[in-house]
Protein backbone atom coordinates (compact mmCIF):
# COMPACT_ATOMS: atom_id res chain seq x y z
CA UNK A 1 0.00 0.00 0.00
CA UNK A 2 1.46 3.33 -1.34
CA UNK A 3 2.53 5.61 2.12
CA UNK A 4 0.38 8.50 0.42
CA UNK A 5 -3.26 6.46 1.46
CA UNK A 6 -4.47 8.38 4.47
CA UNK A 7 -7.74 8.13 6.36
CA UNK A 8 -10.01 11.25 5.85
CA UNK A 9 -12.63 13.24 6.99
CA UNK A 10 -16.01 11.89 6.80
CA UNK A 11 -19.58 13.34 7.10
CA UNK A 12 -22.09 10.86 7.71
CA UNK A 13 -25.99 11.70 5.52
CA UNK A 14 -29.38 10.19 5.72
CA UNK A 15 -31.10 9.73 2.67
CA UNK A 16 -33.27 12.49 3.78
CA UNK A 17 -30.88 15.21 4.17
CA UNK A 18 -30.72 16.49 0.77
CA UNK A 19 -29.82 20.10 1.37
CA UNK A 20 -26.80 18.64 3.21
CA UNK A 21 -24.52 17.25 0.27
CA UNK A 22 -21.58 20.12 0.57
CA UNK A 23 -18.55 18.22 0.41
CA UNK A 24 -19.61 14.56 -1.30
CA UNK A 25 -15.91 13.94 -1.32
CA UNK A 26 -16.35 13.47 2.74
CA UNK A 27 -19.96 11.97 2.42
CA UNK A 28 -20.91 8.39 3.86
CA UNK A 29 -24.81 7.84 2.97
CA UNK A 30 -26.69 6.12 6.08
CA UNK A 31 -29.78 4.55 5.85
CA UNK A 32 -31.93 1.56 6.38
CA UNK A 33 -32.50 -1.69 4.52
CA UNK A 34 -35.82 -3.63 4.27
CA UNK A 35 -34.82 -5.48 7.11
CA UNK A 36 -34.59 -2.76 9.17
CA UNK A 37 -30.94 -3.26 9.82
CA UNK A 38 -29.42 0.38 9.21
CA UNK A 39 -26.26 0.61 6.62
CA UNK A 40 -23.66 3.01 5.19
CA UNK A 41 -21.99 3.73 1.93
CA UNK A 42 -18.82 5.35 1.85
CA UNK A 43 -19.42 6.69 -1.51
CA UNK A 44 -17.39 9.98 -1.39
CA UNK A 45 -14.45 7.78 -2.21
CA UNK A 46 -14.98 7.89 -5.84
CA UNK A 47 -13.73 11.44 -6.17
CA UNK A 48 -10.22 10.60 -5.70
CA UNK A 49 -8.52 8.60 -8.24
CA UNK A 50 -6.03 7.24 -6.26
CA UNK A 51 -7.11 5.01 -3.32
CA UNK A 52 -7.46 1.86 -2.03
CA UNK A 53 -9.15 -0.97 -3.70
CA UNK A 54 -12.32 -2.19 -2.29
CA UNK A 55 -13.77 -4.06 -5.84
CA UNK A 56 -12.70 -7.61 -4.20
CA UNK A 57 -15.28 -7.30 -1.49
CA UNK A 58 -18.25 -9.80 -2.11
CA UNK A 59 -22.07 -8.51 -2.66
CA UNK A 60 -23.11 -9.72 0.78
CA UNK A 61 -19.81 -8.06 2.82
CA UNK A 62 -20.77 -4.43 0.98
CA UNK A 63 -23.88 -4.71 2.54
CA UNK A 64 -22.12 -3.83 5.77
CA UNK A 65 -19.72 -0.17 5.99
CA UNK A 66 -16.66 -0.87 4.49
CA UNK A 67 -13.93 2.39 4.29
CA UNK A 68 -10.67 3.11 2.85
CA UNK A 69 -7.55 4.82 3.04
CA UNK A 70 -7.23 7.85 0.05
CA UNK A 71 -4.62 10.12 -1.76
CA UNK A 72 -5.88 13.29 -0.50
CA UNK A 73 -3.67 14.81 -3.62
CA UNK A 74 -5.61 12.89 -5.79
CA UNK A 75 -8.83 14.87 -5.21
CA UNK A 76 -10.77 15.21 -8.47
CA UNK A 77 -13.03 18.67 -8.74
CA UNK A 78 -14.99 16.89 -11.44
CA UNK A 79 -15.99 14.33 -9.72
CA UNK A 80 -17.01 16.36 -6.27
CA UNK A 81 -19.40 18.05 -9.04
CA UNK A 82 -20.54 14.94 -10.78
CA UNK A 83 -20.90 13.25 -7.62
CA UNK A 84 -22.81 16.05 -5.89
CA UNK A 85 -25.07 16.13 -8.99
CA UNK A 86 -25.88 12.23 -8.77
CA UNK A 87 -26.44 12.17 -5.19
CA UNK A 88 -29.15 15.23 -5.35
CA UNK A 89 -30.79 13.87 -8.01
CA UNK A 90 -31.53 10.15 -6.57
CA UNK A 91 -31.86 11.72 -3.08
CA UNK A 92 -34.62 13.99 -3.87
CA UNK A 93 -36.89 11.52 -5.61
CA UNK A 94 -37.89 9.14 -2.39
CA UNK A 95 -36.77 6.49 -3.42
CA UNK A 96 -36.73 3.24 -0.78
CA UNK A 97 -33.26 3.44 0.98
CA UNK A 98 -32.85 -0.08 -0.76
CA UNK A 99 -32.82 0.98 -3.92
CA UNK A 100 -30.48 4.50 -3.44
CA UNK A 101 -27.96 1.84 -1.41
CA UNK A 102 -28.27 -0.21 -4.72
CA UNK A 103 -27.52 2.72 -6.76
CA UNK A 104 -24.76 3.53 -5.03
CA UNK A 105 -23.05 0.35 -4.54
CA UNK A 106 -23.45 -0.40 -8.33
CA UNK A 107 -21.74 2.96 -8.77
CA UNK A 108 -18.70 2.02 -6.66
CA UNK A 109 -18.29 -0.63 -8.93
CA UNK A 110 -18.64 0.95 -11.78
CA UNK A 111 -15.77 3.54 -10.68
CA UNK A 112 -13.66 0.66 -8.91
CA UNK A 113 -13.28 -0.69 -12.76
CA UNK A 114 -12.70 2.69 -14.15
CA UNK A 115 -9.89 3.47 -11.44
CA UNK A 116 -7.94 0.33 -11.26
CA UNK A 117 -9.08 -1.53 -14.46
CA UNK A 118 -9.49 1.36 -16.82
CA UNK A 119 -8.29 4.81 -17.69
CA UNK A 120 -9.16 6.37 -13.95
CA UNK A 121 -12.06 9.30 -16.44
CA UNK A 122 -11.91 12.59 -15.83
CA UNK A 123 -14.44 13.96 -18.69
CA UNK A 124 -17.72 12.57 -20.57
CA UNK A 125 -15.57 11.33 -22.93
CA UNK A 126 -13.45 9.10 -20.45
CA UNK A 127 -16.78 8.32 -18.90
CA UNK A 128 -18.05 6.57 -22.11
CA UNK A 129 -14.87 5.12 -22.92
CA UNK A 130 -14.68 3.30 -19.80
CA UNK A 131 -17.91 2.54 -20.03
CA UNK A 132 -17.79 0.58 -23.03
CA UNK A 133 -14.67 -1.56 -21.47
CA UNK A 134 -17.06 -2.02 -17.94
CA UNK A 135 -20.01 -3.19 -20.41
CA UNK A 136 -17.55 -6.30 -22.03
CA UNK A 137 -16.27 -6.68 -18.96
CA UNK A 138 -19.50 -7.23 -17.21
CA UNK A 139 -20.96 -9.02 -20.43
CA UNK A 140 -18.16 -11.82 -20.15
CA UNK A 141 -19.22 -12.16 -16.42
CA UNK A 142 -22.36 -12.97 -18.01
CA UNK A 143 -21.21 -15.63 -19.59
CA UNK A 144 -19.72 -17.28 -17.40
CA UNK A 145 -20.40 -20.15 -14.98
CA UNK A 146 -19.84 -20.34 -11.21
CA UNK A 147 -19.11 -17.98 -8.30
CA UNK A 148 -18.16 -15.47 -10.90
CA UNK A 149 -20.68 -15.18 -12.55
CA UNK A 150 -23.82 -12.52 -12.81
CA UNK A 151 -27.37 -12.63 -13.48
CA UNK A 152 -29.04 -10.80 -16.69
CA UNK A 153 -30.80 -8.17 -13.50
CA UNK A 154 -27.48 -7.64 -11.91
CA UNK A 155 -26.06 -6.89 -15.62
CA UNK A 156 -28.58 -4.70 -16.37
CA UNK A 157 -29.02 -2.58 -12.93
CA UNK A 158 -25.14 -2.17 -13.10
CA UNK A 159 -24.93 -0.94 -16.51
CA UNK A 160 -28.07 1.60 -16.14
CA UNK A 161 -26.66 2.96 -12.92
CA UNK A 162 -23.62 3.80 -14.72
CA UNK A 163 -25.41 5.04 -17.46
CA UNK A 164 -27.51 7.44 -15.77
CA UNK A 165 -24.89 8.85 -13.18
CA UNK A 166 -23.04 9.55 -16.63
CA UNK A 167 -26.44 11.52 -17.94
CA UNK A 168 -26.89 12.99 -14.12
CA UNK A 169 -23.17 14.22 -13.99
CA UNK A 170 -23.11 16.24 -17.58
CA UNK A 171 -27.10 17.74 -17.90
CA UNK A 172 -27.93 15.31 -20.89
CA UNK A 173 -31.14 15.02 -21.74
CA UNK A 174 -32.59 11.78 -23.28
CA UNK A 175 -31.17 12.25 -26.65
CA UNK A 176 -27.76 13.25 -26.12
CA UNK A 177 -26.92 10.21 -23.35
CA UNK A 178 -28.68 7.99 -26.28
CA UNK A 179 -26.37 9.12 -29.41
CA UNK A 180 -23.34 8.29 -27.13
CA UNK A 181 -24.55 5.51 -24.79
CA UNK A 182 -27.44 2.94 -25.86
CA UNK A 183 -30.02 1.79 -23.29
CA UNK A 184 -29.21 -1.54 -22.37
CA UNK A 185 -32.40 -3.68 -22.09
CA UNK A 186 -33.32 -5.77 -19.63
CA UNK A 187 -33.26 -9.43 -21.26
CA UNK A 188 -34.86 -12.91 -20.38
CA UNK A 189 -32.49 -15.91 -20.81
CA UNK A 190 -33.70 -16.84 -24.50
CA UNK A 191 -34.37 -13.29 -25.65
CA UNK A 192 -31.75 -11.60 -28.01
CA UNK A 193 -29.41 -8.75 -27.12
CA UNK A 194 -30.71 -5.67 -28.81
CA UNK A 195 -29.58 -2.11 -28.11
CA UNK A 196 -30.95 1.46 -29.12
CA UNK A 197 -30.14 3.62 -31.65
CA UNK A 198 -30.63 7.31 -32.04
CA UNK A 199 -31.21 7.15 -35.65
CA UNK A 200 -33.64 4.13 -35.26
CA UNK A 201 -35.67 6.62 -32.66
CA UNK A 202 -35.58 9.33 -34.97
CA UNK A 203 -37.23 7.15 -37.35
CA UNK A 204 -39.78 6.52 -35.19
CA UNK A 205 -40.11 9.94 -33.79
CA UNK A 206 -40.73 11.13 -37.30
CA UNK A 207 -42.89 8.53 -38.47
CA UNK A 208 -45.35 9.36 -35.45
CA UNK A 209 -45.35 13.27 -36.01
CA UNK A 210 -46.38 12.36 -39.62
CA UNK A 211 -48.75 9.69 -38.91
CA UNK A 212 -50.03 11.91 -36.41
CA UNK A 213 -50.56 15.17 -38.37
CA UNK A 214 -51.93 13.23 -41.19
CA UNK A 215 -54.99 11.43 -39.69
CA UNK A 216 -55.63 13.76 -37.87
CA UNK A 217 -56.14 16.28 -40.53
CA UNK A 218 -58.42 13.85 -42.10
CA UNK A 219 -60.37 13.58 -39.03
CA UNK A 220 -61.31 17.15 -38.64
CA UNK A 221 -61.51 18.41 -42.20
CA UNK A 222 -63.51 15.39 -43.20
CA UNK A 223 -60.53 13.65 -45.83
CA UNK A 224 -61.53 10.09 -47.32
CA UNK A 225 -59.37 7.79 -47.91
CA UNK A 226 -56.42 9.38 -45.94
CA UNK A 227 -53.65 10.23 -47.91
CA UNK A 228 -50.74 9.00 -46.09
CA UNK A 229 -46.67 9.50 -46.26
CA UNK A 230 -44.95 5.59 -46.02
CA UNK A 231 -40.97 5.79 -44.77
CA UNK A 232 -38.32 5.10 -47.39
CA UNK A 233 -40.96 6.46 -50.18
CA UNK A 234 -41.43 9.49 -52.73
CA UNK A 235 -44.55 8.86 -54.24
CA UNK A 236 -47.44 10.86 -52.52
CA UNK A 237 -50.13 8.46 -53.86
CA UNK A 238 -50.76 6.14 -50.81
CA UNK A 239 -54.10 6.13 -49.70
CA UNK A 240 -55.08 4.56 -46.32
CA UNK A 241 -58.88 2.93 -46.27
CA UNK A 242 -59.04 0.10 -43.34
CA UNK A 243 -58.42 -0.58 -39.80
CA UNK A 244 -55.91 -3.03 -40.80
CA UNK A 245 -51.98 -2.14 -42.12
CA UNK A 246 -53.42 -4.01 -45.34
CA UNK A 247 -55.27 -1.09 -46.09
CA UNK A 248 -52.61 1.31 -47.81
CA UNK A 249 -52.94 1.05 -51.66
CA UNK A 250 -51.37 2.92 -54.04
CA UNK A 251 -53.97 5.01 -56.11
CA UNK A 252 -52.34 7.56 -58.74
CA UNK A 253 -54.86 9.71 -61.37
CA UNK A 254 -57.68 8.82 -58.69
CA UNK A 255 -58.77 11.98 -57.41
CA UNK A 256 -59.36 16.02 -58.03
CA UNK A 257 -56.92 18.34 -56.58
CA UNK A 258 -60.01 19.11 -54.23
CA UNK A 259 -59.50 15.39 -52.61
CA UNK A 260 -63.17 14.24 -54.71
CA UNK A 261 -62.50 11.30 -56.29
CA UNK A 262 -62.96 10.67 -60.40
CA UNK A 263 -65.75 9.24 -62.04
CA UNK A 264 -65.32 5.02 -62.22
CA UNK A 265 -64.73 5.56 -65.82
CA UNK A 266 -61.50 7.95 -65.49
CA UNK A 267 -59.72 5.39 -62.39
CA UNK A 268 -60.54 2.00 -63.57
CA UNK A 269 -57.31 1.54 -64.80
CA UNK A 270 -55.74 2.70 -61.93
CA UNK A 271 -57.55 0.10 -60.06
CA UNK A 272 -56.05 -2.67 -62.18
CA UNK A 273 -53.17 -2.97 -59.85
CA UNK A 274 -55.14 -4.44 -57.62
CA UNK A 275 -57.87 -6.36 -59.37
CA UNK A 276 -58.26 -7.56 -62.52
CA UNK A 277 -61.99 -8.30 -62.56
CA UNK A 278 -64.23 -5.30 -63.61
CA UNK A 279 -66.58 -6.19 -61.34
CA UNK A 280 -64.38 -6.17 -58.54
CA UNK A 281 -62.71 -2.71 -59.20
CA UNK A 282 -66.43 -1.20 -59.36
CA UNK A 283 -67.11 -2.86 -55.86
CA UNK A 284 -63.83 -1.50 -54.31
CA UNK A 285 -64.64 1.87 -55.98
CA UNK A 286 -68.64 1.84 -54.52
CA UNK A 287 -67.10 0.90 -50.90
CA UNK A 288 -63.85 3.13 -50.59
CA UNK A 289 -64.71 5.75 -52.53
CA UNK A 290 -68.30 6.42 -52.09
CA UNK A 291 -69.72 4.93 -49.25
CA UNK A 292 -66.88 4.73 -46.93
CA UNK A 293 -66.01 8.47 -48.18
CA UNK A 294 -69.59 9.60 -47.17
CA UNK A 295 -69.67 7.61 -43.62
CA UNK A 296 -66.47 9.64 -43.17
CA UNK A 297 -68.07 13.00 -44.25
CA UNK A 298 -70.94 12.54 -42.89
CA UNK A 299 -69.78 12.66 -39.74
CA UNK A 300 -71.23 8.84 -38.53
CA UNK A 301 -68.09 6.77 -35.94
CA UNK A 302 -67.16 3.89 -37.23
CA UNK A 303 -64.94 1.23 -36.82
CA UNK A 304 -62.03 3.46 -38.94
CA UNK A 305 -62.88 7.22 -37.38
CA UNK A 306 -62.27 5.34 -33.91
CA UNK A 307 -59.39 3.90 -35.22
CA UNK A 308 -57.77 6.65 -36.74
CA UNK A 309 -58.47 8.87 -33.63
CA UNK A 310 -56.97 6.14 -31.74
CA UNK A 311 -53.78 6.29 -33.59
CA UNK A 312 -53.31 9.97 -33.39
CA UNK A 313 -53.71 9.60 -29.47
CA UNK A 314 -51.26 6.63 -30.03
CA UNK A 315 -48.77 8.68 -32.26
CA UNK A 316 -49.16 11.77 -29.85
CA UNK A 317 -48.30 9.84 -26.43
CA UNK A 318 -45.01 8.91 -28.07
CA UNK A 319 -44.76 12.44 -29.19
CA UNK A 320 -45.36 13.89 -25.85
CA UNK A 321 -42.98 11.57 -23.91
CA UNK A 322 -40.26 12.65 -26.55
CA UNK A 323 -40.06 15.93 -26.03
CA UNK A 324 -40.82 16.44 -22.41
CA UNK A 325 -38.90 13.14 -21.50
CA UNK A 326 -41.63 12.63 -18.67
CA UNK A 327 -42.20 9.05 -16.78
CA UNK A 328 -45.15 7.45 -18.30
CA UNK A 329 -48.01 7.43 -15.23
CA UNK A 330 -47.39 11.38 -14.64
CA UNK A 331 -47.87 12.23 -18.00
CA UNK A 332 -51.27 9.58 -18.24
CA UNK A 333 -52.34 11.25 -15.43
CA UNK A 334 -52.31 14.64 -16.52
CA UNK A 335 -55.69 16.40 -17.03
CA UNK A 336 -56.51 18.82 -19.54
CA UNK A 337 -56.84 21.26 -16.85
CA UNK A 338 -53.33 20.85 -15.78
CA UNK A 339 -51.89 22.30 -19.16
CA UNK A 340 -50.86 26.27 -19.36
CA UNK A 341 -50.27 26.35 -23.51
CA UNK A 342 -48.74 30.35 -22.86
CA UNK A 343 -45.76 28.48 -20.77
CA UNK A 344 -44.73 25.77 -23.22
CA UNK A 345 -41.34 26.69 -24.64
CA UNK A 346 -40.92 29.36 -21.80
CA UNK A 347 -40.75 27.01 -18.49
CA UNK A 348 -43.14 25.22 -16.54
CA UNK A 349 -46.62 24.37 -18.82
CA UNK A 350 -48.09 21.85 -16.37
CA UNK A 351 -47.29 20.25 -13.04
CA UNK A 352 -49.02 16.88 -11.20
CA UNK A 353 -48.47 15.14 -7.95
CA UNK A 354 -46.76 11.80 -7.82
CA UNK A 355 -48.22 10.66 -4.88
CA UNK A 356 -45.98 7.12 -4.91
CA UNK A 357 -43.02 9.73 -4.26
CA UNK A 358 -44.73 12.44 -2.91
CA UNK A 359 -43.07 15.19 -4.60
CA UNK A 360 -44.39 17.53 -7.53
CA UNK A 361 -43.68 16.44 -10.96
CA UNK A 362 -43.07 19.89 -13.35
CA UNK A 363 -43.50 19.25 -17.18
CA UNK A 364 -41.48 21.39 -19.70
CA UNK A 365 -40.83 20.68 -23.15
CA UNK A 366 -39.42 22.95 -26.69
CA UNK A 367 -41.74 25.58 -27.90
CA UNK A 368 -42.29 22.48 -30.94
CA UNK A 369 -44.59 20.45 -29.04
CA UNK A 370 -47.03 23.28 -28.59
CA UNK A 371 -48.37 23.19 -32.79
CA UNK A 372 -48.92 18.99 -31.93
CA UNK A 373 -50.48 19.69 -28.57
CA UNK A 374 -53.12 22.28 -30.04
CA UNK A 375 -53.87 19.92 -33.06
CA UNK A 376 -54.52 17.22 -30.07
CA UNK A 377 -56.81 19.11 -27.82
CA UNK A 378 -58.67 20.08 -31.39
CA UNK A 379 -59.41 16.33 -31.63
CA UNK A 380 -60.32 16.32 -28.13
CA UNK A 381 -62.95 18.62 -28.97
CA UNK A 382 -64.17 16.66 -31.74
CA UNK A 383 -64.26 13.68 -29.70
CA UNK A 384 -66.00 15.72 -26.27
CA UNK A 385 -68.68 16.88 -29.12
CA UNK A 386 -69.77 13.16 -30.10
CA UNK A 387 -70.34 13.03 -26.48
CA UNK A 388 -70.14 9.67 -25.75
CA UNK A 389 -70.46 7.97 -22.60
CA UNK A 390 -67.57 7.62 -20.03
CA UNK A 391 -66.43 9.42 -17.28
CA UNK A 392 -62.28 10.38 -17.81
CA UNK A 393 -63.38 13.44 -20.41
CA UNK A 394 -61.00 15.41 -18.20
CA UNK A 395 -57.87 13.85 -18.70
CA UNK A 396 -55.17 14.19 -21.77
CA UNK A 397 -54.71 11.33 -23.21
CA UNK A 398 -58.31 9.12 -23.73
CA UNK A 399 -59.36 6.45 -26.25
CA UNK A 400 -62.78 5.07 -28.19
CA UNK A 401 -62.93 2.09 -26.10
CA UNK A 402 -65.09 -1.11 -26.79
CA UNK A 403 -68.85 -0.43 -27.14
CA UNK A 404 -67.70 3.27 -28.00
CA UNK A 405 -66.84 4.16 -24.43
CA UNK A 406 -64.19 7.07 -23.55
CA UNK A 407 -61.61 5.48 -21.55
CA UNK A 408 -58.00 6.46 -20.13
CA UNK A 409 -55.50 5.78 -21.90
CA UNK A 410 -52.96 3.23 -20.37
CA UNK A 411 -49.76 1.26 -21.20
CA UNK A 412 -51.93 -1.75 -21.94
CA UNK A 413 -53.73 0.77 -24.62
CA UNK A 414 -50.77 0.79 -26.68
CA UNK A 415 -51.18 -3.25 -27.54
CA UNK A 416 -55.10 -2.73 -28.65
CA UNK A 417 -53.34 -1.28 -31.91
CA UNK A 418 -50.11 -2.44 -32.13
CA UNK A 419 -50.61 -5.59 -34.34
CA UNK A 420 -52.84 -2.95 -37.14
CA UNK A 421 -51.35 0.19 -37.83
CA UNK A 422 -49.75 1.82 -40.66
CA UNK A 423 -46.62 2.45 -38.15
CA UNK A 424 -45.83 -1.69 -37.86
CA UNK A 425 -42.90 -2.07 -40.01
CA UNK A 426 -41.48 1.24 -38.39
CA UNK A 427 -42.17 0.61 -34.34
CA UNK A 428 -41.82 -3.31 -34.95
CA UNK A 429 -38.13 -3.44 -32.82
CA UNK A 430 -39.18 -0.63 -30.20
CA UNK A 431 -40.55 -1.59 -27.01
CA UNK A 432 -41.30 1.26 -23.93
CA UNK A 433 -39.61 1.81 -21.02
CA UNK A 434 -40.52 4.13 -18.03
CA UNK A 435 -38.79 7.04 -19.09
CA UNK A 436 -38.44 6.65 -22.93
CA UNK A 437 -38.57 4.91 -26.05
CA UNK A 438 -35.70 2.46 -26.92
CA UNK A 439 -34.82 0.13 -29.79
Amino acid sequence: MSNSFNDRQLIEISTKQIEDIVDPQYTVIVGSRADGVSFKVDIGRVCYTNRENDSGHSRDKTKSYITGLVDESTLSIERVEWLRRYLREILQKGLRDETVRGYLHNLRYFFDFCDFEGSKPLTLDDLASNYKYYQINLYQKARLSGAKSISTTTLYDKLNTARDFIKIAYNLSDIDILSIIPKHRHMGHNSKERDSSLEDFKNFLQTCITYFNEFSYAILNKIYPIPITLAKSSSNDYYWDSTRKYGIKKLPNCFYNSGEPLPFNEVKNALSNYYNCEHTKKDFYKNTLINNRNTWINENLDSRKIYAYNLCTYCFYYIYLSFTAANIQPTLDLKISDLNLENLGLSTFAKKHKYRAGRQIEFSAPSHLKRYLIQYLKLREWVDNLHLPGDCQEYLFMRIGEHRQLKRFARSSVSSIDDNRPLAKVAENFTITETFITV
